[in-house]
């Protein structure tokens, strides 16, 4: 009796891909693996995109700058018709700040493995500096200048340097909604195509309209290290391994010879107010690790003193020969200060984002030392900032900041007049940082 299953003809019978890949069998037991240290050579890049939507056929042109300590890669599209992209690499925020990236070649008929060090990059978007152009028989041509346009073109012709390069700032990075030109137009809350080539370059989450969406976006955008939001009490917001940038960074910090002089009844002389009027306290503690603390917070002090101070462009890291730079070197080790540099700088500079990512992080370490309750006066003095931008900074790391009490004046042994001047920043569970800021209220819609 005949089956009534078909049978399949020959040309419709097919060799079945199998499922999964076979293992490579190498031709040896061992493997030897060796690793390219050759940084002169172009290696892999391994890119994040974060808040981007990059889109797949972007295409990169690479620079390399060899001057610094650290030879710095570049990348750099604009094929985009209102967005440029720009590749380099980011100090990390944790204790990945010294983790390196490698991609392995193997070859299994040899049983060699190759690993290339391969550069982490983070993209990043930046609008393309646009000017309107409009045609010959444009209504725009005739109508007459607002205030604004009037003063900013007059600022342009006749203005200082710096209000020039202030107002082409502003130009450059303003993006409008756009205008009806009739009755038929869209609404006014259509976005013109430079805004709308900016939202559709972020990811779904961003571009809600939610307030709660965009207070977070702003948030991992801020310059200070990443606080745990699910910690139940303040020791658990920041971690000694995360604001030194590593689990080893504290274990090239040597302190025997500070706690051998103060166990004996010595001083050490040092510059900062803040290590000085702490040392004595820390050591008698005998908490090793809080002592290694303490003078990683004067190594980041002194490495601040160090820089030099640039008006236009920020602050610039010296070199390694330099007479400022050099004794620092000399006395805390070539790895932990051009590690600050790699980690705190981008290309030898540090813009006011860098130098409030620095001090947040130097702040912070300050709330551990002291408990979570840090009178900001000695701080305030090695880092050379007034009252208002030390509060601010403290704030941003979830801080409570206020004016010593009677009681907290007596303990401080300070006036009413001294106390004016004085800020007390203390870390408690619930955090509280600045609030995003409502422009429609200060317009009293």
């Amino acid at each position: 009796m005949m089956s009534g299953k078909k049978r399949k003809r020959a040309e419709d019978v097919v060799e079945q891909q199998p499922q999964k890949k076979a293992a490579y069998e190498t031709q040896t037991d061992t493997i030897r693996v060796s690793v390219l240290q050759d940084e002169r050579t172009w290696m892999p890049v391994l890119a994040s995109t974060p808040g981007l939507s990059l889109p797949s056929d972007a295409s990169f042109s690479p620079y390399r700058k060899t001057g610094s300590h650290f030879p710095q890669l570049l990348l750099h599209s604009n094929a985009h018709p209102m967005l440029d992209y720009t590749a380099h690499e980011e100090a990390s925020n944790g204790s990945d700040g010294h983790l390196k990236h490698y991609i392995g070649l193997f070859d299994p008929r040899k049983g060699k493995l190759q690993l290339v060090p391969a550069q982490k990059m983070v993209v990043r978007s930046s609008l393309k500096s646009t000017r309107p152009s409009l045609s010959a028989d444009s209504e725009e041509e005739d109508k007459p200048l607002n205030k604004l346009s009037a003063r900013n073109a007059l600022g342009l012709a006749f203005g200082t340097r710096k209000s020039q390069k202030a107002i082409s700032c502003l130009t450059a990075n303003e993006i409008s909604s756009s205008q009806p030109t009739s009755k038929s137009s869209p609404s006014k809350d259509a976005l013109d195509p430079i805004a709308q080539a900016v939202i559709s370059s972020m990811p779904v989450a961003l571009t809600a309209s939610s307030r709660e969406a965009l207070e977070a976006a702003m948030d991992e955008a801020k310059p200070r290290p990443k606080p745990n939001l699910q910690a139940t009490t303040p020791a658990e917001v920041y971690t000694i391994e995360q604001l030194v940038g590593g689990d080893n960074v504290l274990s090239k910090v040597a302190v025997k010879e500070w706690i051998d002089r103060i166990n004996s009844g010595g001083d050490v002389t040092m510059k900062s107010p803040y290590v000085s009027k702490r040392l004595v306290k820390v050591v008698e503690a005998g908490d090793v690790k809080m002592v290694r603390v303490l003078k990683y917070i004067y190594l980041l002090i002194e490495w601040w003193k160090a820089l030099q101070h640039n008006p236009r462009e920020g602050k610039r890291v010296r070199k390694a020969e330099d007479k400022e730079m050099a004794p620092l070197i000399e006395a805390w080790g070539r790895d932990l200060v051009l590690g600050l540099s790699k980690r705190f700088a981008e290309n030898g500079m540090l813009n006011k984002w860098r130098q409030d990512y620095f001090a947040t992080h130097l702040l912070a370490l300050t709330l551990i030392v002291d408990d979570f309750s840090v009178d900001t006066a000695h701080i305030q003095y090695d880092l050379k900032l007034d009252v208002k931008p030390i509060t601010k900074l403290y704030q941003e790391l979830g801080c409570v900041v206020h004016a010593p009490t009677k009681a907290e004046q007596n303990k401080m042994r300070i006036t009413r007049a001294e106390a004016q001047t004085r800020r007390i920043a203390v870390l408690k569970i619930p955090l509280v940082f600045p609030k995003l800021r409502n422009p429609d209220n200060r317009r009293g819609k």
